[in-house]
């Protein structure tokens, strides 16, 4: 019995490091991007992010690069995660790259397509 909970948690963590989303919006591309690259105020509207503090922010030609630590929450819970976030309007693309946190791996990039209907993609790997 044991052998096969292990098996089945061992399926269930393979599935769970790596998922992607896609989902039809109704708003345009350059909205949708607009709203995922104000990190500043995600502690405004991101559901249990509790503070954001930007430690460095370089923009390069239309390419942004920031790195912030984002402070995660719910009730007495709590963890900081630093990443590094690189926002590429032009291409409609975020990547977040985890630098460190209760995880070993976690990576999400978003990209946001315009040609009806728009679609917005989400995809996100990580590691416990």
């Amino acid at each position: 019995m044991l052998m096969r909970i292990s098996s089945n948690l061992k399926t269930l963590y393979k599935l769970m490091k790596s998922r992607k989303l896609s989902k039809k919006m109704h708003y345009s591309a350059d909205e949708m991007f607009e709203l995922v690259s104000d990190v500043e105020n995600y502690p405004f509207f991101v559901p249990a992010c509790k503070s954001l503090e930007i430690l460095k922010k370089v923009k390069k030609d239309d390419i942004i690069y920031i790195d912030a630590i984002m402070e995660v929450g719910y009730g007495f819970l709590n963890e900081f995660f630093t990443s590094h976030i690189t926002l590429n309007k032009k291409k409609s693309t975020i990547e977040v790259i985890n630098n460190d946190g209760p995880f070993q791996k976690l990576n999400n990039y978003w990209q946001f397509n315009c040609p009806p209907p728009m679609y917005s993609v989400f995809a996100a790997e990580f590691i416990i």
